[in-house]
């Protein structure tokens, strides 16, 4: 008798495995069996290597493994070894095999009343539903797994899935275990309550299985029965396969049982077995699908006939399907239409199908018929570069009869000349549709004329060519025809086309330089607001040429002039060119603006149009009047001090803004700057918007006007709305040694032997020695100040803020610091406490006087806010 020891460490016996007698590997089995916990899936899986080097290579009479094993645990040994995807498929073969050959067989398990329970999952489904084993490997498994699982008058049903054995044996092609599950009554059409599992026949289908097929048909089988997405066997050969064989054999055993085929059966997309062949180009088994009655009209989900379908393949097949349809006397439909109104010349068109296109015609097809966009087939064939097509599709027509509209609209009022223009980049196509007669006037939704189209895109020798098109066809081209917007095709040149000989053109030929648009926009407005001085120069002197007058006054319905908008576009070369052509530099818009004060109302990061403004005009000797008011009663210089705009308060008084009736815009005119800048604000351009402001103050007071303390109070709610204040989290850090920063900092000179590095770290009483405002804001308007300096960038930017607008917070913050401690400390003592203070808290210092001063004593007090000059000023 073998030791304990040898029984334990067969898998690791250096005595060869056939060499072990029946009667030891007999014993060993006995011993594992007493080792396994069949309840630990990891315990049984260990046993299961053991079982394995045990029986492989069994030699000898086999033993009746019911004696060692119980059945329920056989069953779970079997179902094990097929879901764990680590043992490999030889070794599961061959316990299998030893299995069987042992002469196990399944026996059912029996219900209270004495019947079989069908419900329960076994080896069999663990098999046929394995996701790690090939198919090939599964159905070898398989066969081994119907010699154990035999008894066939029992079809388990898996709990889940609702799979039953005879579904897997259709499935897999186990002829013989379905022979003998039809011999003892099965249903061949058994239908499982999950409707997703397929019939019988189909699973045999699905897999070319035809002697499965046979022997189901033979027996019953419904051949019309469908699977979830309703198709029935002959949409499976005839979508999968194309078998012209297998569908012969389908066709010929139900003709000898004498069951009809539902030829044209629709599946869920309303497909027949016919447009599934089509569609797969299976011209033979197509051709016996008609010849047993396949209807060649019937229509799919989107109302595509066998005829669609064609049309978007190849040539060959319309001419077999015509063929074919005339051999068996069944018309087609050649005009039918799908769900978008789409007919096979539709298709045929789209897909450059020329000799199809031709049959079509000759068949009968319409070449006038729309889809539900109102495409016809010229609007196909013209959306395309096709014009040896369009010749040979107006030929084709015209040898059947067949007169093409060549104006029709589609939804969209477009003729096809207004789509070979839109889609097209060759006057041919154009070319042919004029001399077929195509209106070259003709307005879409839009009111846009083919005119209009070129004017807008292309270039001034396809414009020319076009117009030399219509001439030779006489026609008249309506050259100020006009769009839904009042545009004509000069408005549309001048927007819109780079090249200004279209507009040279349209000119030449009459075109009204001064007809206005629905919002009143003359070309002249157009070019002074889109494109370059050269531009505004050739509209001049072509009309020049011409001798026709340009109205350079024409207000639009806002009253802007084409002045007011080359000053909104910001360049100053057209500005000085309408000045020259007698352009009014005082004409007003709806708002009052004039258009000094649009130049004053630009954002503070624009060039400054001032200078140019009163240079060109005391050339001209021209009057701007320098002290108009809008219709909100704001002079330019207003405008300019609202907008932080230090060079054009500059020259607005050097020009004569009168300072002594200046007054200081109030804090509502600032809200509505705040409003519009802070879109555009990036920390770049912060220190522009304070130096610009405290420039603004030095000038001002520089020229006699007295700021008062609700002016400075403006002045710092709009460091507040901007957030130049410095965060006193930042004073806390030395950010400035930040590497990044630190090193591209010392690279950026503000002058001479000062850094950008050195200038942060400065006291701002310091700073003020080395720097005006003017300085900052020269500087801060390069923008390349704060350029590259890392994740401190920002921080940088309002540390100068800070350092810019320090003097003067300070200054205004003195006196209502001492008010609010009712001058309890000299001056001296004051100073030095609010030197300690952040900006910030200097604006909130001044708030605060605001708020809990009572006015009464604020009028009787002498000192008041200091000037940035130092002088004392008045109280507001």
């Amino acid at each position: 008798m073998a030791s304990s020891e040898d029984k334990s460490d067969i898998c690791s016996s250096s005595v060869g495995e056939s060499q072990i007698e029946p009667k030891i590997r007999l014993e060993q089995l006995n011993y594992l069996r007493q080792s396994v916990n069949w309840k630990l899936a990891a315990n049984r899986l260990k046993y299961y290597d053991n079982f394995y080097c045990i029986v492989s290579n069994w030699k000898g009479p086999y033993p009746n493994l019911q004696e060692i094993i119980k059945p329920k645990n056989i069953d779970k040994l079997l179902s094990d070894l097929i879901k764990n995807k680590n043992i490999g498929v030889s070794k599961i073969k061959e316990i299998i095999e030893f299995v069987a050959r042992c002469g196990y067989k399944d026996e059912a398990k029996v219900t209270k009343d004495g019947k079989p329970s069908l419900r329960r999952t076994t080896a069999v489904h663990h098999a046929a539903g394995s996701k790690h084993l090939k198919f090939s490997e599964r159905k070898a498994i398989l066969r081994e797994l119907f010699e154990i699982y035999n008894r066939f008058d029992v079809n388990y049903t898996d709990v889940k899935s609702e799979v039953t054995h005879f579904h897997i044996a259709c499935r897999f092609g186990c002829n013989k275990v379905i022979k003998q599950f039809l011999v003892l009554g099965q249903d061949p059409n058994l239908v499982a309550k999950n409707k997703s599992v397929d019939p019988p026949l189909l699973l045999a289908t699905k897999r070319s299985k035809a002697t499965v097929i046979k022997l189901l048909l033979k027996h019953g089988a419904n051949p019309n029965l469908t699977d979830v997405k309703g198709s029935t066997p002959l949409h499976i050969i005839s979508c999968k396969y194309g078998d012209a064989d297998l569908a012969k054999t389908f066709f010929d055993i139900n003709d000898e049982i004498e069951q009809t085929v539902d030829i044209n059966a629709l599946d869920k997309l309303g497909n027949t077995a016919l447009h599934v062949a089509l569609a797969n180009d299976h011209w033979k088994l197509a051709e016996s699908l008609l010849r047993r009655g396949g209807d060649l009209n019937l229509v799919d989900e989107r109302g595509w006939t066998p005829l669609h379908t064609i049309c978007m393949r190849n040539d060959r097949l319309a001419e077999w399907l015509f063929g074919l349809s005339e051999s068996m006397c069944q018309p087609v439909q050649v005009n039918a239409r799908d769900k978008r109104g789409n007919t096979p010349l539709h298709y045929a068109l789209d897909c450059n199908l020329r000799a199809t296109v031709e049959l079509l015609l000759r068949k009968g097809a319409d070449p006038n018929l729309a889809n539900e966009e109102g495409l016809t087939p010229l609007h196909i064939i013209c959306k395309r570069e096709r014009v040896s097509f369009l010749e040979s599709f107006l030929k084709n027509a015209e040898e059947v009869n067949q007169l093409v509209r060549v104006d029709a609209r589609d939804k969209l009022g477009h003729t096809s000349l207004h789509l070979a223009l839109l889609l097209n980049a060759d006057i041919e196509v154009p070319e042919l549709l004029l001399k077929k007669g195509a209106d070259a006037n003709l307005a879409n939704e839009k009111g846009l004329t083919p005119l209009h189209i070129i004017c807008e895109r292309e270039k001034v020798s396809f414009l020319k060519s076009f117009l030399k098109n219509v001439e030779e066809v006489n026609q008249l081209v309506q050259i100020d025809a006009r769009n839904n917007e009042g545009n004509t095709p000069l408005h549309l040149a001048l927007e819109c086309n780079a090249d200004k000989k279209v507009s040279e053109l349209l000119l030449q030929r009459g075109a009204d330089p001064n007809s206005a648009n629905k919002k009143g926009l003359t070309p002249l407005h157009v070019i002074c607001k889109w494109k370059p001085v050269n531009f505004v120069t050739m509209f001049f002197n072509i009309n020049k040429k011409l001798n026709q007058t340009v109205q350079v006054d024409a207000q639009d319905n806002e009253g802007n002039t084409p002045l007011h908008s080359a000053i909104f576009s910001g360049n100053e070369k057209k500005i000085e060119l309408l000045l020259r052509k007698g352009a009014d530099p005082n004409l007003a818009n709806k708002d009052g603006s004039t258009p000094l004060h649009v130049i004053c109302n630009k954002r503070i990061f624009a060039a400054d149009l001032a200078g140019l403004f009163f240079e060109v005009n005391d050339k001209l000797n021209q009057l701007v009047q320098v002290d108009a008011k809008d219709k909100k009663g704001l002079t330019p210089l207003q405008r300019a001090v609202m907008n932080f705009r230090s060079d054009t308060v500059d020259n607005l008084l050097n020009n004569g803004a009168d300072l002594a009736c200046f007054v200081f815009p109030a804090e509502s005119h600032f809200e509505e700057i705040y409003d519009a800048l802070k879109g555009y604000l990036s920390y770049n351009r912060l220190p522009l918007l304070a130096s610009g402001a405290l420039a603004n103050v030095e000038r001002l007071e520089r020229g006699g006007y007295e700021l008062d303390r609700s002016d400075a109070l403006t002045i710092m709610k709009s460091f507040a709305e901007f957030r130049l204040f410095e965060k006193s989290s930042d004073l806390e850090k030395h950010w400035y040694d930040d590497r990044e920063f630190a090193e591209q900092a010392k690279k950026t000179m503000v002058k001479p032997n000062l850094s950008l590095y050195d200038l942060v770290q400065l006291q701002p009483k310091q700073a003020a020695k080395l720097l005006t405002y003017r300085d900052y804001f020269e500087l801060a308007r390069s923008e390349k100040l704060l350029y590259r300096l890392g994740n401190y960038s920002e921080t940088c930017a309002v540390r100068l803020c800070e350092i810019i607008s320090r003097g003067c917070f300070r200054d205004w913050a003195l006196d209502p610091f001492m008010q609010l401690i009712h001058y309890v400390l000299p001056i001296e003592i004051c100073e030095i406490i609010i030197d300690r203070f952040t900006n910030q808290d200097l604006h909130n210092i001044c708030l605060a006087a605001i708020i809990k001063l009572p006015k009464d004593n604020e009028k009787n007090t002498t000192t008041n806010v200091i000037k940035c000059t130092g002088k004392r000023l008045k109280i507001a």
